[in-house]
């Protein structure tokens, strides 16, 4: 038998084995329904075409919301056939929507030269074997910064409800007990995507991960820039509308859209908030915890400045700026700069807002400590002491360190100003206010002063 005659013969009797196969499904199918053989296997064909072209259907239309989204009209470069076909034959096979999207996100940001993701093998591998369940743990763990969790690690003993930073040393002993968080963890260990602590024995912990560099880029290939309009999609999907096309067509309901818009981000603003309010009601809370919602909450204020009241963007300004008056050294001039910027503009929304001058003073405060931390000569300090003195004469410490402040920096009309800011503090509570202004006249807080025509009175007030 030539060799041509036997590849025909093999490709029969694999044919053959095939048919058998079908017709034996065929039978399988024709059980369970009132019908016949032809009748089992073509409703089990019609499904297979139909639930295949409605995924496909619903695959575009995806893309083609989140390509939108970003402000792309068509994909900027084409996939290498190597990654397209894996990446669609999974794409319309997914059967849950929020893996789906993934999928859509992944393909959109593949073809877009602004996002500068290029596509890899790994990243459909790990797609493919993600159930909903461990993208969205996935998805818990690198929305912490990064540069925060990439060696301290990851808490996961909060997961699903969130994950949070290691803090401290004694949250590596915990245990998780949640076993189907336990297994999600351990197969994204697998996939490379997170990997656990290691016991002294060499065991697998899941109570603390630490992310991966394969992890970080794949959650950022298949995350929109823009996942505010995203959000807005799946809210108009579940509304009443039908078509998202009408929609793009409809100025009418493009203006309801834009409502939504603001809706949503007020909402996530005030969920964030929330989060950031329970945190602080901790008796010990995760500092970068607080610190990421305020940034989050920033971050949306700034993209749409006419969301929210003033008084609640100058609230969130100087909170950030609290935050970071914690972080910072006396030797880190970069957090100087970025409390000052927050502060800046925390006033600036005060005065353009025509804030009454007592509201401004947690802002006045923040700027003393920080000019105090920096610079420590206090001439600096002199504008904001005077400030919070003026509209609350009663913050006698204030008053001590201006007096202390025009002392040293010793310009025309300062000492002046200085006895008058002492006449009135020595009135609120003499006794207390007596002693502070001992302990710092011993400590050479005024020797211009006791230089000067009023060291009499001076000299007199702390004797009397």
């Amino acid at each position: 038998m030539t060799d041509d005659l036997k590849t025909v013969e093999e490709v029969a009797k694999t044919t053959g084995k095939a048919i058998d196969i079908a017709q034996n499904f065929g039978h399988f199918i024709s059980k369970y329904i009132s019908g016949s053989l032809e009748q089992g296997m073509g409703i089990f064909e019609d499904k297979l075409k139909y639930t295949r072209w409605e995924r496909q259907m619903r695959l575009m239309k995806r893309a083609e919301e989140f390509m939108k989204s970003t402000g792309m009209d068509k994909p900027d470069k084409p996939l290498e056939l190597k990654f397209a076909v894996p990446l669609l034959q999974a794409a319309t096979l997914e059967e849950n929507d929020y893996l789906q999207d993934l999928w859509a996100k992944l393909l959109v940001n593949s073809v877009s030269n602004e996002n500068k993701i290029e596509l890899t093998r790994s990243y459909i591998d790990i797609l493919e074997r993600l159930t909903p369940f461990e993208a969205k743990i996935l998805e818990k763990i690198y929305s912490l910064p990064f540069e925060e969790i990439q060696h301290g690690g990851v808490n996961t003993t909060c997961l699903p409800e969130k994950a949070t930073v290691v803090n401290d040393f004694s949250e590596r002993q915990t245990e998780l007990k949640n076993e189907e968080v336990l297994l999600a963890l351990a197969n994204l260990s697998r996939l490379g995507c997170v990997t656990p602590t290691l016991s002294i024995g060499g065991g697998q912990k899941f109570s603390v991960v630490t992310p991966t560099i394969l992890g970080k880029y794949f959650i950022e290939a298949c995350t929109l820039k823009n996942t505010l309009v995203e959000e807005h999609v799946k809210m108009v999907e579940s509304s009443s509308v039908h078509s998202r096309s009408d929609i793009l067509l409809s100025e009418d309901l493009n203006n309801k859209l834009s409502q939504l818009n603001v809706k949503t981000i007020e909402l996530e603003i005030d969920t964030i908030y929330n989060q950031a309010f329970e945190i602080e009601q901790k008796d010990r809370f995760g500092i970068y915890d607080l610190r990421s919602n305020y940034e989050k909450i920033i971050s949306l204020l700034e993209k749409n400045p006419s969301i929210k009241s003033a008084e609640f963007r100058f609230d969130m300004y100087i909170k950030l700026a609290t935050i970071y008056f914690q972080f910072a050294s006396d030797i880190d001039l970069p957090f100087y700069d970025k409390i000052k910027s927050y502060l800046d503009i925390a006033l600036n929304i005060g005065k353009t807002n025509e804030f009454e001058e007592n509201k401004l003073v947690p802002a006045y405060k923040l700027y003393v400590g920080l000019e105090r931390k920096y610079f420590k000569d206090g001439g600096n300090r002199i504008y904001f002491l005077n400030k919070i003195f003026e509209e609350n004469i009663y913050d006698y410490l204030a008053g001590i360190e201006l007096a202390i402040a025009l002392d040293r920096r010793n310009e025309e009309k300062d000492i002046k100003k200085e006895m008058e800011v002492i006449r009135q503090i020595i009135e609120i509570d003499f006794a207390d206010i007596k002693q502070s202004l001992i302990a710092h006249k011993d400590l050479g807080g005024f020797n211009n002063l006791l230089n000067s025509k009023y060291r009499k009175e001076f000299l007199d007030i702390l004797k009397s």
